[in-house]
């Protein structure tokens, strides 16, 4: 009985940390500064990868250290025997240029909390908590009103600045669950020749997305009490599947190949949306008064589905049955060509394909000397995508490199993650945007036994 009271305040706590930094940190989805692009469809769709997946570019479909969470390919859950709990921020730094002009911005925010736990002998679960995309942006420009009358104002040119901007984001709170069909109770798994693993999760996808457009009327370059606002508020409400396949081969006896798939299954998302147009005016001059017109509607909004497949090579260190190194790569293909916001199509959307390639190394994870380098995992990777985005008859693509850690903590299982990623997203060509960002994340990983009673105290 003392045992299970233990086992339960473990559970409590960790529960309740978890719950403390969701009501923290994703009252609001992530927002890492201005993004021009994540003003069209449903934002910018972030990955999945934790922080240490993403030093090796964010792979992940084949591959997991079985001291580590895995948030993209379910079925790897499986190979997760103890309860880990994963905590990590991102942070982005960011140059943005069109034409002349240029703009530097930063933002950070929690990237994730997740928390594995085994189930049964072969069988492990998962609950957690992460950004799915992101809307943050805010464009102004000055354009000439012609061909306009305004009965009553001063004569002269007209024009109109406007500010478009955007805010929020979508959230996935997830259940997963993986399951090793193969070997029997107790088994290792380093003497199977085959290993196969099932997986299968469900997304919460909860959030809202805020798009204003606010015109202020000026005459002779002087600003003039008429302003025009219009407002748009999308929320969303639903959930998704992803189910996910792992196989693992052993080509030798320290060697292994790996191949994995997941598959997100495509949904019309249940939406309702707000919108109000405002008049404003507080000069006797204008015309009419300050008006009001709103409307409330519900819908659905598509979400694709979303094919992902992996492989990797590794080798094993027989001192330790831990992974020396290993090389891998992902291919994700998902098409938004068929995207639809409430019954209306959004042009200029098609395939969104990306490619990934990471390797690791980890010197000697059995390592007594003295010295973390040893046993410090390292990571460097590179992905390329090509977003669905198409502006100007221009393909909006992203490329960036990676590298990163992690180390553990003296001999313990507790792990400090650190991911670095430089890259660029869109071009200058066509009075276009292009983006130079620099991306960090930081996580820690905490391993523990639980549920197992101590033969001894």
């Amino acid at each position: 009985m003392e045992y299970c009271n233990i086992m339960l305040v473990k559970v409590f706590r960790s529960l309740l940390f978890i719950l403390t930094l969701l009501s923290t940190s994703f009252s609001y989805a992530q927002d890492l500064g201005n993004s021009p692009y994540s003003q069209v469809a449903l934002g910018d769709i972030l990955s999945p990868a934790y922080s240490h997946q993403a030093g090796m570019g964010g792979t992940g479909i084949s591959y997991s250290l079985p001291f580590l969470m895995n948030n993209i390919n379910p079925a790897l859950l499986a190979r997760n025997r103890r309860t880990i709990l994963d905590v990590g921020v991102v942070g982005q730094l960011k140059a943005i240029e069109q034409g002349n002009a240029s703009q530097n911005d930063f933002g950070a925010s929690v990237g994730h909390i997740g928390l594995a736990f085994p189930i049964a002998p072969k069988i492990s679960g998962a609950i957690g908590i992460n950004p799915f995309s992101s809307v943050s942006y805010e464009n102004n420009f000055r354009q000439r009103v012609t061909n306009t009358t305004f009965g009553g104002l001063p004569t002269g040119e007209y024009y109109a600045d406007i500010l478009f901007r955007g805010r929020g984001g979508l959230t996935s709170a997830f259940v997963g669950f993986g399951w090793d069909l193969l070997g029997k109770k107790n088994f290792r798994p380093d003497t199977l020749d085959h290993r196969l693993a099932v997986g299968v999760k469900a997304h919460y996808v909860f959030g809202s997305l805020i798009d204003e457009n606010i015109t202020q009327l000026l005459v002779n370059s002087n600003e003039f009490p008429l302003e025009i606002a219009f407002f748009q508020r999308t929320t969303f409400s639903d959930i998704t599947f992803e189910p996910g396949l792992a196989y693992t081969y052993r080509l030798g006896k320290n060697t292994r190949l790996h191949l994995g798939a997941v598959y997100s299954i495509g949904k019309d998302l249940s939406a309702k949306r707000f919108v109000s147009v405002d008049q404003r005016s507080n000069d006797a001059l204008i015309p009419g008064r300050q008006d009001t017109i709103q409307d409330n509607e519900s819908g659905k909004v598509t979400m694709p589905s979303r094919l992902g497949l992996g492989i990797s090579f590794e080798k094993i260190d027989p001192r330790s049955a831990i992974s020396q190194w290993v090389v891998s790569a992902d291919f994700n293909l998902q098409d938004w060509a068929d995207f639809q916001d409430f019954e209306a199509n959004t042009d200029s959307l098609d395939k969104n394909m990306s490619m990934a390639f990471g390797i690791q190394y980890i010197p000697d994870f059995a390592s007594v000397r003295r010295g973390f380098w040893r046993r410090t995992a390292y990571r460097v990777g590179f992905n390329y995508t090509q977003s669905p985005l198409i502006f100007e008859g221009q393909r909006i693509d992203d490329m960036s490199v990676s590298a990163g850690f992690s180390v553990p903590f003296g001999k313990s299982s507790t792990l400090l993650n650190f991911s670095m990623a430089a890259g660029q997203r869109g071009t200058l060509e066509n009075n276009l945007v292009r983006e130079k960002y620099i991306k960090f994340y930081l996580g820690v990983t905490i391993n523990d036994t639980w549920f197992i009673k101590r033969k001894y105290d």
